[in-house]
């Protein structure tokens, strides 16, 4: 998935200021990515979380 964003990013000047549309609302492609990541990296806490919970 980075290596796809990453590739769509240098395609394109000024994507990240380009305007989107998320299932809620619209946003530019930064802040979307933002949001991205941030949803990722909480299902990682959840993941860690759980793993040290079982071992």
């Amino acid at each position: 998935m980075r290596e796809h964003i990453g590739r769509f990013v240098k395609q394109l000047p000024n994507s990240l200021d380009q305007s989107t549309t998320s299932p809620f609302e619209e946003m530019t492609v930064r802040d979307f990515l933002r949001m991205f990541v941030y949803h990722a990296l909480h299902h990682i806490d959840q993941i860690t979380e759980t793993r040290k919970i079982h071992n």
